[in-house]
């Protein structure tokens, strides 16, 4: 029996291998899906950057992490040659599974496949992103492993900026979407995506939606002048996330003790809105706003602890 398990493994991935393109025909396969996504308050001021992709059925659905687009009064979007597009709705805003999928006024110029079959352990993997504001960064690297919260772990390093990104196989297929990294010193190549097969872009979130083949594809092409790709980031340098770590232990302590609090299986459970949350501490602007998001962290994980 494991002699047969072993030869259908290597037959799959010889199967893989055979049809896999290389890296370099892989990002300019899927570059031209990857736009950035700046979300702003009501008062004009930016509350987060992050990264998504055009994604069928429909060419003007984008997908995103919730995290990215959710509270906001207003979201601009552009690929990563600076085309802008017209954002229309949200078609979806999950926070609890961290996703999102925007609809915009016109189609992108390209849009990518989703492969919902779980990668395998050991499999090669790539991510286009915007990291710090960097606009179409390719990482590259294997799946670690595959977590029963539904999260593929890998190793292609991602930064602030990422989430939303697309992980993708050497078929240029979606396997995921970047959530989260953990951001502590301590804790090496921690990154984590949603599994594709959590997408669902079959379902008819709302009415509306335009089909494929009645999108117009002339998106609008803004004057370069116009065109500002050095978006203002919200995240701090690693040296300044450190100084804030040894000047604010007491806060994050009282994280650390009420996380330790909880049960194995409710630390599994909330384990992707634990990473998602240190990534948002890091991108608040001022220490007293990390301190006070660690208090009320602290406090709703207390709430949680069963008696």
């Amino acid at each position: 029996m494991k002699k047969l398990l072993l030869m259908a493994v290597l037959f799959i991935a010889g199967w893989m291998n055979a049809k896999a393109m290389s890296t370099v025909e892989v990002v300019a396969t899927v570059k031209p899906a990857i736009v950035s996504i700046q979300m702003f308050d009501k008062n004009n001021q930016p509350l987060m950057f992050g990264t998504g992709f055009f994604c069928g059925p429909y060419e003007n659905w984008i997908v995103t992490n919730s995290h990215v687009v959710h509270g906001g009064s207003y979201i601009t979007i552009h690929d990563l040659e600076g085309t802008r597009y017209k954002f229309s709705k949200i078609i979806l805003d999950d926070p609890k599974a961290d996703l999102a999928i925007l609809q915009t006024e016109t189609a992108g110029k390209k849009h990518l496949d989703i492969n919902e079959n779980l990668p395998l352990e050991g499999q090669n993997i790539l991510v286009i992103g915007n990291p710090e504001g960097w606009t179409g960064t390719v990482s590259t690297g294997i799946v670690s492993s595959i977590r029963s919260n539904g999260l593929i772990q890998f190793t292609a390093p991602i930064s602030p900026g990422s989430s939303g990104s697309p992980l993708v196989n050497e078929n240029g297929e979606v396997l995921g979407v970047v959530a989260m990294s953990s951001s502590r010193p301590s804790q090496q190549n921690l990154n984590f995506a949603i599994a594709a097969s959590r997408i669902n872009l079959e379902r008819d979130y709302l009415p509306g939606a335009k089909p494929l083949e009645k999108v117009p594809a002339d998106p609008v092409q803004l004057p370069s002048t116009q065109i500002d790709t050095s978006y203002p980031r919200l995240t701090v340098s690693p040296s300044a996330a450190t100084q804030f770590d040894k000047s604010s232990n007491n806060a994050i302590q009282e994280v650390d003790d009420a996380w330790a609090a909880l049960s194995s299986q409710q630390r599994e459970q909330l384990q992707p809105e634990q990473l998602a949350w240190e990534q948002y501490r890091y991108s608040l602007p001022t220490a007293h706003d990390r301190d006070e998001t660690c208090r009320s962290r602290a406090k709703y994980l207390r709430s949680l602890v069963k008696h």
